[in-house]
């Protein structure tokens, strides 16, 4: 039996499907990696709101047993029990108030940059700042900057 000898042409063609073969095995690993970063960020990012959850629980057990003794010490001194309770509900509407009309502005967008920056600062792989540098990075060493420019 005599081996038919491979032609440059079918040499070029074996090296171009054993090179496609390697990208693609490599487009997978590199996709498996993504996959994998994502849910370890996703499972850090899990496991900070369990702890918050967990010690806002605690602090909040803990208010409740507060106003609770407080209700009753003002109560005792007030002569009744339900005055105290009344004192402390009207001072926990007043807060409640307040707090709500300063929850959905100030604080709710605090939380929403607070999870962003979050997510996109181990995401991006840029320091906080993400890719856009500030005219102080940007400037050659000893040039003039803005020193009132925000960070």
């Amino acid at each position: 039996m005599m081996e038919t000898p491979v032609t440059l042409l079918e040499r070029v063609l074996l090296r171009l499907q054993e090179l496609v073969r390697d990208l693609v095995d490599l487009m997978e690993a590199r996709l498996e990696l993504f996959r994998l970063d994502l849910a370890e960020q996703l499972a850090e990012l899990i496991g900070r709101l369990l702890a918050w959850l967990l010690l806002l629980g605690l602090l909040a057990l803990g208010l409740s047993f507060g106003l609770l003794a407080l209700a009753l010490w003002l109560g005792g001194l007030l002569g009744h029990a339900a005055w105290g309770f009344a004192l402390v509900g009207a001072g926990l509407l007043l807060l409640g108030g307040l707090g709500g009309r300063l929850a959905f502005s100030v604080i709710g967008r605090a939380v929403r940059r607070g999870i962003l920056r979050a997510l996109l600062a181990e995401t991006i792989g840029e320091d906080s700042r993400g890719p856009h540098r500030s005219a102080a990075d940007a400037a050659p060493p000893g040039a003039a900057t803005r020193t009132n420019a925000r960070p």
